[in-house]
């Protein structure tokens, strides 16, 4: 299975923005996986996803996972999963989970994407973060 991955600090990053992190993945066939390691604390504000083929009986699910949590043993960070059987070729933002506590990953954690199913075919995922210790979390999330 082909996977790339590829982060970059403050790209397409919004006014007033900096430091935002955006992680994108793409894998030929969806598998879970381990996305992103904190390097410090930081919060997730947005999650797009999209596939060439969708899945048979396919849900997705972001969650922070802790030392060796595997992904699906970990706590959910989207408002609930992601059905991964509808068209293909389109953007998907789901909502965030409601509860602050979810949003947020600590030094050392991880974001991994759990797929339940037979999981969808050109995957691609886009997660975005902000950094919770500094004045533009308080000012974008005020």
């Amino acid at each position: 299975m082909a996977a790339g991955f590829a982060s970059a600090k403050n790209s397409e990053a919004p006014p007033g923005i900096k430091g935002e992190i955006v992680v994108n993945l793409f894998q030929a066939v969806g598998a879970d996986a381990s996305v992103f390691i904190a390097d410090g604390g930081y919060r997730l504000i947005r999650a797009k996803f999209s596939w060439g083929g969708a899945g048979t009986a396919s849900t997705l699910m972001v969650q922070k996972v802790d030392n060796t949590e595997a992904p699906g043993d970990g706590e959910n960070m989207l408002a609930g999963t992601l059905s991964t059987t509808t068209t293909a070729d389109t953007v998907q933002t789901p909502a965030l989970h409601a509860t602050e506590g979810n949003l947020r990953i600590a030094d050392g954690q991880r974001l991994a994407i759990d797929h339940a199913g037979t999981p969808p075919t050109n995957f691609v995922a886009t997660l975005t973060l902000v950094p919770t210790e500094t004045e533009v979390f308080s000012t974008v999330n005020s």
